[in-house]
């Protein structure tokens, strides 16, 4: 390289500052998304005009405060992503019940299904182990139930 060149670079354009960003913060929602998948939303719902960032947007499915179906406050089911975030946090569950019309078509899903799918691979291995462990407690508890009946 001579010298005179050193110097000499060209700068990128507007548009393509902008896509570069864009790809950035979609692999940065990735990359938080598959470490607690509410993160993603909340990085999302960060851009959203000031103060629909605590927006209720999740209903959690009832069994979550282990009581007879009917005894939970309604209201007490619908949650932020941020309180969502820290639900998830607690429980720990990737089994654990949620419905967003916003983020899953107003259906209920397991967490583990909003998880990142491309990006997650850094992180895949643990909370496939995480959800593996969970669902064969489950399975055994279901199996034990099966023989004492």
């Amino acid at each position: 390289m001579k010298l005179e060149e050193i110097g000499k670079f060209e700068v990128p354009s507007a548009e393509e500052i902008k896509q570069k960003d864009v790809k950035v913060t979609d692999l940065f929602e990735k990359v938080m998304g598959s470490i607690n998948p509410f993160s993603q939303y909340i990085i999302r719902e960060m851009g959203d005009p000031v103060g629909k960032s605590d927006v209720k947007l999740w209903e959690l499915e009832e069994s979550i405060f282990n009581k007879p179906l009917g005894e939970v406050k309604r209201e007490s089911l619908f949650r932020s992503s941020s309180e969502m975030f820290v639900i998830y946090k607690y429980t720990n569950d990737p089994l654990m019940q949620v419905k967003s019309d916003r983020y899953t078509e107003g259906k209920f899903v397991p967490v583990r299904d909003i998880f990142p799918k491309e990006e997650s691979l850094i992180f895949e291995t643990s909370i496939l182990q995480q959800m593996k462990l969970k669902e064969m407690q489950l399975q055994q508890q279901k199996n034990m139930l099966n023989a004492l009946n």
